[in-house]
């Protein structure tokens, strides 16, 4: 349960539970046993009581100051930080482009903390790069709320049509320009009000403020 709940966004902290039956003595014993359940890890304690059963054995002060004689020592309890953030989905969805390396998934990462759930766009031009693809989408699932929509779009007709620019530079501008469309036309297939990509401001020459800006048109 701890390690399922943190991994989801939304819940800055939360604290672990245990049901126990209407009994004193079990209630005695639980709290012996305290150390099995809960990381004592704390300088001051305390039990706070509250009882929906107004029948049980004994009244909320006089659980709390047998509880606390029964503990002696400093007990505390096991506090979990959890992801923080908004709930994955509480700020709609976003068609992320998923290159394959570490700056798209960092990306995908803080949408998802940003209460984005986010669905994949890869231009693959080798089969065997969706193999790297899906093993991406299947780390992030569990930030993704477990969702792991991928699309994937063969690049070569996008080459073949643009095999006839001779310089180099343009040819990749044009490319990026090429797949925002086709993320553009499959975001308005799939009711999706916004796109991201993993591109990092000047880390390329595609990246400068200038070739983004052309890319983006």
């Amino acid at each position: 349960m701890s390690s399922s709940l943190s991994k989801v966004f939304g819940i800055s902290v939360f604290y672990l539970a245990y049901q126990l039956e209407n009994d004193g003595e079990k209630l005695y014993d639980f709290v012996r046993r305290i150390n099995d359940y809960y990381e004592v890890n704390s300088a001051t304690f305390k039990f706070v009581i509250s009882r929906s059963d107004k029948t049980f054995f004994k009244n909320s002060l006089t659980l709390q100051k047998e509880l606390g004689e029964i503990v002696v020592k400093e007990q505390g309890l096991k506090k979990i930080k959890g992801l923080g953030g908004l709930p994955v989905g509480s700020s709609g969805r976003v068609l992320l482009l998923l290159s394959g390396g570490i700056d798209s998934p960092v990306a995908a990462y803080q949408l998802m903390k940003r209460g984005l759930e986010v669905i994949y766009l890869h231009f693959y031009h080798q089969k065997e790069d969706q193999k790297k693809i899906f093993d991406l989408s299947e780390k992030l699932s569990p930030y993704n709320n477990f969702s792991n929509q991928v699309y994937l779009v063969d690049t070569q007709p996008l080459f073949t049509e643009i095999s006839h620019i001779s310089q180099a530079k343009y040819r990749l501008i044009i490319l990026k320009r090429m797949f925002i469309r086709c993320a553009c036309f499959l975001a308005e297939k799939l009711a999706i009000a916004a796109l991201a990509t993993g591109d990092a401001l000047a880390q390329v020459a595609s990246q400068t403020i200038e070739s983004l800006s052309v890319i983006s048109q």
